[in-house]
């Protein structure tokens, strides 16, 4: 081993090796004492856990234990550990704890119009304005 990295340690670790996992240890007891930003809102059901809710993300509908949530590469993001003990992250924007905006909740999933009937509707509009056709109608 490296100079001044010798084991003083009966368990025959390094101080560096010590070192680090009390510097990690101390880092996880700060995601938890700060879990949440003080500088984001926090919209979901719960405040410890959130949901994938994007409808063709691969994980949908699984629920999480949320560790920390913030800015973080610019954008929003909600921190978990993995089955395997690492930290990661998803967007906010594709979990439960991102607010539905207005139109997706009153619609829920509807729509009163068809997709053909409003693309003839914009051909129409669109005729009208180019003065080809108009129809007293429309």
């Amino acid at each position: 081993s490296p100079q001044g990295l010798e084991s003083s340690f009966p368990s025959g670790e390094s101080h560096y090796a010590r070192d680090r996992s009390v510097r990690f240890a101390a880092h996880r007891l700060r995601l938890t004492l700060y879990g949440i930003s003080a500088t984001t809102g926090h919209a979901g059901k719960s405040a410890g856990r959130f949901r994938i809710t994007h409808p063709f993300h691969p994980l949908v509908g699984n629920e999480y234990e949320m560790v920390a949530r913030h800015l973080s590469w610019g954008e929003d993001r909600v921190f978990y550990y993995g089955p395997d003990g690492r930290l990661k992250s998803f967007l906010v924007n594709i979990t439960d704890l991102f607010p539905i905006d207005a139109f997706t909740r009153i619609s829920a999933g509807r729509s009163a119009f068809r997709v053909d009937d409003l693309l003839e509707l914009r051909e129409g509009l669109d005729r009208q304005k180019r003065g080809e056709g108009s129809h007293p109608n429309v």
